[in-house]
C-alpha cells in the first residue's frame, strides 16, 4: 500500500470518527437504552462512483474525464493515480518546458533573478558586477532604483522630500520624455529594439521602464521574443519572473496533467510548505527550491 493510499485512509477514519462523535455528543441522553437503527445506505451507481472520485481527487472533472474512468473502470483509474510515473503527460510536460526558470538550479537562478541582498552586496562592491551581458543588464537597473531609493531616504531625512505636487510635477515630465523615447524605438526595426533600450545609461532604462505608458509598453513587448520579454520584466522586477512561472505552470499542471491525484496532493504539500515558512520566516531561496521542485512534478 503505498504512503498516498495510507494518507487517504487515514484521513478518512478520522472524519468518521469525529463525525460519530459529534453524533454522540448531540443526541439527547435517555434513561431507557433506544433501539438500534439501522441504515441501508444508498448505493452509487457507476456513474456516480465516477464523479465522486474525481471531485476528491482531482481538480474537478474536465470534459471527458467522467466517460475516460467510465470506460477503464472507477476502481482501476483509482489504481493507476496512485501510479503517476506510469502516467504519460507528454502534452503537458511540453507546455510546462516553455518555463526556463523550472529547468534552473537555485543557483543560477538567484543570479540571473538576483534578491534584493545580492543587489545590495553587488552595489556595495562585496560581489562582483556580472560580465554576462543579460544579468549586467538586470543588475545596472536593480541598482539604479536602490541608489535612488536610497537618495529619496536621505533627502525625507533632511526634510528636502518634494511635496506631492512638485513630485506630480516631475512624474509627468518623466511620462512625457519617456513616451517621447518609447515612440523613437518603437519607430525602429522590432530586431533593433531591445538592444536600443540597453543602450541607454542604468539609470535612464530605469526611468524608461518605470514610467513607459502601457500601450506603448504592450506594443513593444507584443514584438519581443520571450527571452526579450523575460529580460524587460526582470529589469524592473527580476523576482516576479520566478513567481508568475511558477503561477503560469501551476495552473497548467492543473488543467492539463493528467496525474490529477498527484497534482491534487503537491498542492496540498505546497500549502503546508508555506503556512510552515511563514511561522517560522523560511528563508524564499528554501521555499522557491521546493516550489520549483514540486511544478518539476516531484513525487511527494
Amino acid at each position: 500500500m503505498t504512503a498516498v493510499l495510507r494518507l487517504l485512509i487515514l484521513v478518512l477514519a478520522a472524519s468518521l470518527a469525529v463525525a460519530q462523535t459529534a453524533l454522540h455528543l448531540s443526541a439527547p441522553r435517555s434513561s431507557t437504552p433506544a433501539a438500534p437503527v439501522k441504515f441501508a445506505p444508498a448505493k452509487l451507481t457507476e456513474e456516480q462512483r465516477g464523479l465522486h472520485a474525481l471531485s476528491r481527487l482531482t481538480f474537478g472533472p474536465r470534459p471527458g474525464d467522467l466517460q475516460k474512468v467510465m470506460a477503464m473502470g472507477v476502481d482501476e483509474w483509482v489504481e493507476q493515480q496512485l501510479h503517476p510515473d506510469e502516467i504519460s503527460n507528454g502534452a503537458m510536460d511540453a507546455k510546462r518546458n516553455q518555463f526556463r526558470t523550472l529547468r534552473m538550479q537555485t543557483v543560477e537562478l538567484v543570479q540571473t533573478f538576483p534578491t534584493n541582498n545580492l543587489i545590495r552586496a553587488v552595489a556595495d562592491g562585496k560581489n562582483p558586477m556580472p560580465t554576462h551581458p543579460t544579468k549586467r543588464a538586470i543588475y545596472e537597473v536593480q541598482i539604479s532604483i536602490l541608489e535612488e531609493q536610497q537618495r529619496r531616504t536621505q533627502l525625507a531625512k533632511e526634510g528636502k522630500a518634494p511635496d506631492a505636487d512638485a513630485k506630480a510635477k516631475i512624474d509627468k515630465q518623466n511620462r512625457d520624455s519617456v513616451s517621447a523615447e518609447a515612440d523613437d524605438i518603437l519607430a525602429l526595426p522590432k530586431e533593433k529594439r531591445m538592444a536600443a533600450i540597453l543602450a541607454m545609461a542604468p539609470d535612464q532604462r530605469r526611468l524608461f521602464l518605470t514610467y513607459v505608458p502601457g500601450p506603448q509598453r504592450d506594443r513593444l513587448v507584443a514584438d519581443f521574443s520571450p527571452d526579450q520579454r523575460e529580460l524587460f520584466q526582470a529589469m524592473i522586477a527580476p523576482l516576479s519572473v520566478v513567481t508568475n512561472e511558477l503561477q503560469q505552470a501551476k495552473l497548467l499542471r492543473a488543467v492539463y496533467s493528467e496525474r490529477q491525484l498527484q497534482e491534487v496532493m503537491t498542492d496540498f504539500r505546497l500549502l503546508k510548505l508555506r503556512q510552515f515558512g511563514e511561522r517560522v520566516h523560511v528563508s524564499s531561496a528554501f521555499l522557491s527550491r521546493h516550489t520549483r521542485r514540486s511544478a518539476n512534478l516531484s513525487w511527494i
